[in-house]
């Protein structure tokens, strides 16, 4: 009966390229769940769709790739919600695939959706520091592109000791384009999360505003509580998170 589920839902899956790779990759018992949330899917109005949603999400590796994606479906910001809140969506977050990345699946979900909206295992899963901060997560628009080179100049900018900590977890580097690496998973106010291990860029410009004259006065550390940054995409070097999270204050000397 198992192997017969399997089957179907790669079925499925079959007009959906990177969730059938997706599901290829799991181990049996993740699968089993998946198989299961998508049974009871199919079930429901609109299935397609969400389907579509999801496979355009899971094509991702950045928000300026997404943006690509959902232009390209023609899928609307309310649909795009609406399928990252689905149970089927929450089923693949709740997996560690040997070969697919879902770090930034589960980045823009945590952007779209609150927290109170997850189920409860993987909510804790996800382990974010609740804050009562009022800054957010931007969820419409152009995105802008961020280059490979960040990496490096989040390296130099740590070597120079020209960063700048917003709120105890986003450690901005003045080499570059303006952005942060957020070095410790949190939520704000409104119960959206900001995921350890991805870059995010101040939006607003009193905000980018603040950060600058942070910066340019040599403080080490500043709190604010409103803003609007938006979701870029993972780090591409877990040895510089791992020095970034040292550096905040949030992990241990690297080894």
């Amino acid at each position: 009966m198992t192997k017969e589920r399997f089957s179907e839902a790669k079925d499925r899956l079959g007009d959906y390229f990177y969730l059938e790779v997706l599901f290829g990759d799991l181990r049996v018992p993740e699968k089993r769940s998946v198989a299961r949330a998508l049974t009871e899917m199919v079930k429901r109005p609109k299935s397609k769709e969400r389907l579509q949603v999801l496979n355009a999400v899971y094509g991702a590796g950045s928000s300026i790739e997404l943006t690509s994606n959902l232009q390209d479906e023609d899928i609307s910001h309310r649909r795009l919600r609406s399928a990252l809140s689905d149970p089927l969506n929450f089923a693949l977050l709740d997996t560690t695939p040997a070969n697919a990345d879902i770090i930034f699946p589960k980045a823009a979900t945590l952007s779209y959706v609150p927290l109170e909206a997850f189920p409860q295992r993987l909510k804790e899963a996800i382990a974010a520091t609740p804050t009562d901060s009022g800054i957010s997560l931007r969820q419409k628009g152009t995105f802008q592109y961020l280059c490979p080179q960040a990496e490096d100049n989040m390296d130099i900018a740590m070597d120079n000791e020209t960063t700048l900590l917003v709120n105890g977890s986003l450690l901005v580097k003045d080499e570059g384009r303006l952005t942060s690496l957020c070095t410790e998973t949190f939520s704000n106010r409104a119960g959206y999360a900001f995921l350890e291990g991805n870059w995010y860029s101040p939006y607003d410009e009193r905000l980018r505003s603040a950060i600058r004259n942070g910066l340019h006065m040599g403080k080490e550390e500043i709190a604010m509580q409103a803003g609007v940054w938006q979701l870029m995409r993972p780090v591409e070097n877990d040895e510089l998170l791992e020095r970034a999270k040292y550096h905040a204050g949030n992990g241990p000397y690297p080894q």
